[in-house]
């Protein structure tokens, strides 16, 4: 069983296009030194909430001219640049105080794609959000990079790049798609696995959440993290999905593994028992699921995340499974 808290492109056709000149927001604040999309979104009055809070304040549910991201996008953008004064302190999927400048984005597609985005080489603490419509309290996914997700044909998404307690700077965001060939061309290079699917919990078997209960229709459970995740979430998009938390959830033969090494935890998932070896350990219910050797129980210590920026340190995940252990 995890425990990991409670809730929770345009698909331009012209491939990898670094961004040059100056972001012109049109009746809001032209930008110097920033970002000129020509192929993506143009916002003349911005993009109105979609499914918000009614009568909520409008700056707190405010997306006014959103820099648009496409497929294929390479760009580098500061937070004191493009970013807007902070508006947004308070995030659905993350327990922190984010107080920084927070610089949003939008991306559509004119197809269904598999999109990934990656946030690289940031200055500061920064972090990266998803929402698929204008309310901080509306996370799509807990604040990991790279992102992944599927947008259907007219389906808004927003982007923000937020700092921790007031930090801010540089960093760029890379957006890759794999789009459906019946609709349109591949857009941009897929991620080296994508031909291989997304993790999934196997058909008919459940992985507890906190709360929620996913299966192979809502996707593998999203963990949260003791610092960075106020709720675990049922998703296809996790970087870290947990998608068996018990022998029962996997076919004769193989083992529900906890997949962990000096780069972090990777989820889990349903693996040959050969190839769940040290730092991974086999996730059981009893002893009886263990090698004679070995017994079980709560793991010590806890699989941790390796944040890839370097001013944070690793926290654990918030699981409650036991593993395998002598």
């Amino acid at each position: 069983m995890l425990r990991s808290g409670g809730t929770g492109s345009d698909a331009g056709s012209g491939g990898n296009k670094d961004h040059t000149g100056g972001a012109i927001r049109t009746g809001g604040t032209t930008i110097t030194g920033g970002n000129l999309s020509t192929g993506g979104i143009i916002s003349t009055g911005g993009i109105a909430p979609s499914g918000g809070t009614g009568g909520a304040d409008p700056a707190v549910n405010s997306c006014e001219n959103p820099l648009p991201l496409r497929c294929g996008d390479r760009v580098s953008h500061s937070t004191l640049v493009q970013g807007r004064a902070d508006t947004w302190r308070m995030y659905a999927c993350t327990e922190r105080l984010m107080s920084g400048q927070e610089t949003i984005y939008a991306l559509q597609a004119a197809s269904t794609c598999h999109v990934s985005v990656q946030l690289k080489n940031p200055s500061a603490e920064l972090f990266l959000f998803r929402f698929t419509r204008c309310d901080p309290m509306a996370c799509a996914s807990i604040p990991v990079s790279p992102l992944t997700f599927t947008v259907e044909p007219g389906q808004a998404n927003f982007l923000v790049v937020d700092g921790y307690d007031g930090a801010t700077g540089s960093y760029s965001l890379e957006v890759d798609c794999d789009c459906n060939p019946d609709a349109g061309t591949r857009d941009a290079p897929a991620p080296a696995d994508a031909d291989d699917g997304p993790p999934a919990i196997a058909p008919g078997a459940t992985v507890s959440c906190e709360g929620r209960t996913c299966t192979n229709a809502t996707g593998p459970c999203c963990p949260a993290t003791e610092m960075m995740s106020r709720v675990g979430v049922c998703s296809t998009g996790c970087s870290v999905a947990v998608t068996c938390d018990g022998p029962d959830d996997c076919a004769p033969g193989t083992v529900c593994c906890s997949l962990e090494s000096s780069a972090g935890f990777a989820g889990t998932a349903c693996v040959q028992a050969e190839g769940c070896t040290s730092p991974s350990r086999v996730i059981c219910r009893q002893p009886a699921d263990c090698p004679a050797s070995q017994t079980c129980g709560r793991p010590n210590p806890l699989p941790m995340e390796i944040s890839s920026i370097p001013t944070v340190k690793p926290v654990a995940w918030r699981i409650n499974y036991q593993v395998c252990a002598p």
